[in-house]
């Protein structure tokens, strides 16, 4: 969600710092003309140093400038931004070869990554969008935005072959940059027939992708051990698919749609039901690597029609229960060239999903929570035995969510919740699924001392598998936060927040999660003790 200058002015810059010697700055600026109709914001920021990880260094940039303009029937905004993030030396994925148990997660703060792998991003930004009120009750809008983005990247992801962390990795690169155009237009009336409210919303919206690639892979070339790591040199490639340095189209993406939906009020809007549905068309074309080769068996051109229905019913003016279904259609997952497929880069066919929810939600000022119970559906794929990668089974997800928020006291603010959630991958607990997981979110203002408030954060997820037939499981894992803020008054209007934090307070190794690539139980390593100060500066 793009930021817009409120009402008063803002000038904000924030200086921090972070364990390993990384240091940032960032900037927020804002105001309005006299009469309120104009606005600009500004947002800049610059981090960049080593991490609380030993050997890995990360480096972000980023800009970002909001306008934007109102008045009594037409409002126009505006946006632009860029974004630059390499981190040298990251910590890589890692995968227990099948038979082999997880073992312990090694220590988080020293990277498994070779010094020479990286990544190295950048994403420019720009949107648009109008909205004009042709009456009261008769609303229009238009929506362009367009990307570009770059990637280049070299991984060496270890594959861990005994339960004494032994591994063997090769070298990966990738080079991809992405164009994308998106549009949104639509209308919405409201009114009443026989006693019965009305928002209707037709709308319709476009989205285009020209993703150009480029690859090369090297057989092994790299070995070690989790607990041990050492560096070793590079690897060269020894199989290319298209110019690392000149990577060309190899995949088009074009979602269309068109959509409409009642919102009916009734009984002084305490029930509220919508209906709605869209059309949605997918067309994807694929290209050959080298020789920019349409690739007629892959490509396709589908659509669907997906319906949407909601009901909301207000118990109380606080307590409201609903109940929700939605049918979705998503792009088919393009198939990896490093995990062994033999289909390597191709896309596969749309998928349809399907979810369904009913809960219960409070909102009493000081103090408000919820309960939802949902179930959902989604096509899965992976290898099958002859190793071409594609949909195999329905996952189906049912689960509970509890969510509570708000102040019990004056001084004391709570923010947490806890999800069971069971899976069903082909019999199977889906990869990377804990049965549990729970956060709490506490923050004290000390009365003695009214500038000062004390914070504290919980995250507790329970064990997961990284492999399909449940044998590799992934202990469960507590992390504790703790931090601190102290406001300074430098004057009627100038303000000094000093903040301290410390993540991961006892220091716990563990492994964050598991899977990532569709049927692939990968791993990933949680973030070790980390200290964070800053200042702020409000003038």
């Amino acid at each position: 969600m793009p930021k817009r200058a409120p009402n008063q002015p803002l000038n904000q810059v924030t200086l921090g710092a972070r364990s390993g010697g990384q240091a940032g700055l960032a900037a927020d600026f804002a105001n309005r003309s006299e009469d309120g109709r104009f606005g600009i914001r500004l947002n800049v920021a610059r981090h960049d140093g080593d991490t609380a990880v030993d050997g890995e260094e990360e480096e972000l940039s980023m800009a970002h400038i909001g306008l934007d303009f109102r008045e009594e029937v037409f409002r126009l905004s505006a946006d632009l931004g860029f974004q630059k993030h390499r981190v040298d030396g990251g910590q890589p994925n890692i995968t227990f070869l099948s038979g082999v148990p997880i073992g312990d997660a090694p220590d988080a703060d020293e990277s498994i990554g070779q010094p020479w792998t990286y990544s190295d991003s950048n994403d420019i930004f720009a949107t648009l969008r109008a909205e004009y009120d042709f009456a009261d009750n008769v609303t229009g809008w238009l929506a362009l935005g367009a990307r570009r983005g770059e990637e280049n990247s070299s991984f060496a992801n270890p594959d861990v072959s005994d339960t004494e962390g032994d591994y063997t990795a090769g070298r990966f690169d990738t080079a991809r940059e992405d164009h994308v155009l998106t549009g949104e237009t639509g209308v919405r009336f409201r009114f009443d027939t026989a006693g019965i409210g009305h928002q209707v919303t037709v709308s319709g919206s476009s989205y285009e992708l020209k993703s150009d690639n480029a690859y090369g892979l090297s057989s092994g070339g790299v070995a070690g051990n989790l607990h041990n790591p050492v560096a070793v040199p590079r690897p060269a490639n020894t199989f290319f698919g298209g110019d690392l340095d000149n990577p060309e189209l190899t995949a088009r993406t074009r979602f269309d749609s068109v959509a409409i939906a009642d919102q009916l009020s009734m009984l002084d809007e305490r029930l509220l039901i919508t209906l709605g549905g869209r059309y949605q068309q997918i067309k994807t074309d694929d290209y050959n690597y080298d020789t920019g080769v349409r690739n007629t068996e892959t490509s396709y051109d589908e659509s669907d029609i997906s319906p949407t229905v909601g009901v909301l019913y207000k118990l109380t003016p606080s307590l409201s229960a609903y109940a929700s279904y939605i049918e979705g259609m998503e792009k088919g997952d393009r198939v990896g060239q490093n995990i062994g497929a033999v289909n390597g880069g191709e896309s596969l066919d749309p998928y349809s999903t399907e979810q369904g929810e009913v809960g219960l939600k409070y909102d009493g000022g000081n103090l408000g929570g919820s309960v939802t119970v949902f179930r959902s559906r989604k096509p899965e794929a992976g290898l099958n035995q002859d190793n071409v990668y594609e949909v195999l089974y329905d996952q189906e997800n049912t689960g509970v969510e509890l969510m509570a928020y708000g102040n019990p006291t004056r001084d004391l603010t709570v923010l947490g919740g806890v999800s069971f959630l069971d899976t069903d991958a082909d019999g199977n607990d889906a990869i990377g699924s804990p049965d549990t997981q729970a956060n709490l979110n506490l923050e004290y203002r000390v009365p003695q001392m009214p500038d000062l408030a004390v914070d504290g954060r919980v995250i507790y997820t329970s064990s997961q598998y990284a492999d399909e037939a449940n044998d590799q499981k992934v202990d469960s894992w507590t992390r504790l936060d703790l931090g601190a803020r102290y406001l300074i008054a430098l004057s009627d209007d100038k303000f000094l927040t000093l903040r301290g934090r410390v993540e991961n307070v006892t220091g716990e190794d563990y492994w964050a999660s598991a899977g990532g690539y569709p049927g692939q139980g990968y791993l990933t390593i949680g973030a070790p003790r980390t200290v964070l100060v800053s200042a702020t500066l409000d003038f």
